[in-house]
């Protein structure tokens, strides 16, 4: 790691009673925890949000090619292609065509004619 051999040089370089060199190292190491802690701060924010896609994930139900929510406030139905390629929860509007629930961000339609016979377009 370049941060732990930044702290070894200043070790030396404290040693050895640079002055300068002292102060090199002390910025170098500076800059590297100040990157390190960018670093984390990003891991955390990707964990938090894998975190709410796994907790998402064990809360929906697949039934006539779109998805559900069981015990939620917003049951849905939400679009099959959003959230199996992208991860994203997108409600499935009605279209011009009472019997069509379609996709506002992948524009993908849905027949809602009987629930048993539901298919995508």
């Amino acid at each position: 790691m370049r941060l732990l051999q930044t702290a070894r040089d200043l070790l030396r370089a404290i040693k050895g009673s640079s002055g300068i060199d002292v102060q090199e190292k002390v910025i170098d190491l500076q800059a590297g925890i100040l990157e390190m802690q960018e670093h984390i701060a990003q891991l955390q924010k990707e964990n938090q949000v894998l975190r709410e896609q796994l907790s998402t994930a064990g809360s929906l139900g697949f039934r006539n090619n779109c998805y559900w929510r069981a015990d939620h406030p917003d049951p849905g139905p939400f679009c099959a292609r959003c959230w199996d390629l992208e991860k994203q929860l997108i409600h499935l509007n009605p279209t011009f065509d009472p019997k069509v629930l379609g996709c506002a961000r992948c524009r993908s339609a849905l027949e809602v004619a009987a629930p048993s016979e539901t298919r995508h377009h």
